[in-house]
């Protein structure tokens, strides 16, 4: 055995000169610089919700938190019709103004977001506040659970400045200010919740908390906006109100973002009607809260590939340039480096599982197997790291809406089917079969365009002799 170890040392000793220089090549990279930033402000983020997530589900109790989720899922539902793909949008969009230096463009970009937002949270987002009770009424016999979603759906109606704001530090790269926003947000809405919940506000202390925490974030991005408008860097709101957009460039705007919408819509949509689906077909709520907890863990490896993600969507239409070669072949080796990424997290979690569990959450034991079953579910969401920003920049988001349609036209009976049948186990196997769906969609579709965009490697002749 000895021998076989040394062996195998002295193997991989020239496997890892030659892979020295691309190592060093991409630590030098501003693409890894920038995402080790908000991995590091992620995993920040995610500790500090870890530890409110589980002082939250010890202070409530599972029958309580299960409650909350039920409420947030509902919410979550309802904010479905105020999300016209405007934020993701705006990233695409203000990255190519900034690119160019057209202050013209930004204001256009800029004014139109203003206008909509505001359009939409006083229709849509008045809508959902007040259909919420009733809906919570008819499909839980209980309208308390549509009143605490009311309050998730006002959340949501009045978030304007604070993706603003962070959409043009990232695509500005003012990393650090982003993550001292966003960051500093979590930390300081988690100490305030915590709080309330402790002095007894229950659910209603978590989702008010999280309402004043929206409005504190929004005043501190305000200000943030305020100095880049008095230093020239912004336009204000009062001329972006005023500005008047031609027809065409409207047009333009609603369509990208609409596809962007729907196929994002779709997707919330398949990720919280199981859950409701699941509330209504449970005798009590308590189930939902061990699902929740059960989630929220495997869930954990996933703070190194949001960061991702969420830079490849600027990222993506930058490496463009240089041609569809170089396109694919980063977009192929993101998806891989991540799915390792999350492997190598993800086993040491598993293995820590049945220490943690207890002492962590104590009151949720029955949660431990369903970890284990949703185990693959942070594999599988790294399948996809690079979906969102591949259809972006190649303008296919036709190609991404119509698979989210396959998916859901799949999913609800499916859904329905197996969790009337088979509750959590049901929901278990539902969500991992249908996060591994359109992912795979994604990704033949685009092993199949790459044939298509990029020539055959050229025939080598023999030297002549």
């Amino acid at each position: 055995p000895a021998l076989c170890v040394r062996a195998g040392a002295l193997a991989l000793v020239p496997m890892l000169e030659r892979a020295l220089p691309r190592i060093r090549f991409l630590l030098r990279h501003p693409f890894t610089r920038d995402s080790a930033v908000l991995q590091i402000a992620n995993v920040i983020g995610k500790i500090v919700g870890l530890a409110a997530g589980i002082l939250y589900a010890n202070l409530l109790g599972p029958e309580a938190f299960g409650f909350y989720s039920l409420a947030i899922a509902l919410a979550g539902f309802l904010n479905i019709f105020q999300e016209f793909g405007l934020s993701h949008a705006l990233v695409n969009l203000l990255a190519k103004a900034e690119a160019r230096a057209d202050r013209e463009e930004l204001a256009a970009v800029l004014g139109y977001f203003l206008k909509t937002t505001v359009a939409i949270s006083a229709t849509a987002g008045l809508a959902g506040i007040l259909a919420a009770p009733a809906l919570g009424a008819w499909w839980y016999g209980d309208p308390l659970v549509g009143y605490y979603a009311a309050l998730g759906v006002l959340t949501f109606a009045l978030t304007f400045f604070v993706p603003l704001v962070t959409t043009l530090q990232q695509v500005r790269r003012e990393l650090i200010p982003l993550v001292f926003l966003e960051t500093g947000s979590k930390v300081l809405g988690a100490g305030l919740i915590v709080a309330l919940v402790i002095a007894g506000g229950g659910v209603l202390g978590i989702i008010g908390g999280q309402l004043l925490i929206m409005l504190g974030s929004s005043v501190a991005a305000a200000v943030l906006y305020r100095q880049w408008v008095l230093a020239n860097r912004a336009p204000s709101l009062s001329s972006l109100w005023v500005t008047r957009l031609p027809w065409p460039k409207i047009s333009y705007y609603f369509r990208f973002g609409l596809l962007i919408a729907m196929s994002k819509n779709i997707l919330k949509i398949n990720q919280t009607v199981p859950l409701l689906i699941l509330g209504a077909a449970l005798p009590t709520t308590s189930g939902i809260g061990f699902f929740k907890v059960a989630f929220t863990f495997v869930g954990l490896p996933l703070v190194l590939a949001d960061p991702i993600a969420r830079l490849l969507n600027d990222q993506f239409p930058k490496t463009e340039v240089a041609g569809y070669d170089k396109l694919f072949k980063r977009y192929f080796q993101v998806t891989a480096l991540t799915m390792l990424m999350e492997l190598v997290v993800l086993l040491p979690a598993l293995l820590l599982a049945p220490v943690l569990l207890p002492v962590l959450f104590p009151a949720y034991q029955p949660a431990l197997p369903l970890i284990f079953a949703l185990s693959p579910y942070p594999i599988l969401v790294a399948t996809g790291v690079g979906l969102a920003g591949m259809f972006r920049t190649l303008s296919r988001l036709r190609v991404n809406v119509a698979i989210q349609l396959i998916t859901l036209v799949t999913l609800l009976p499916t859904a329905y089917w197996m969790i009337s049948r088979f509750a959590i186990r049901g929901l278990v196997i539902t969500t991992l079969l249908f996060t591994l769906l359109p992912n795979a969609l994604g990704i033949a579709y685009f092993v199949w365009i790459k044939r298509r965009l990029l020539p055959p490697p050229a025939a080598t002749l023999p030297a002549a002799s």
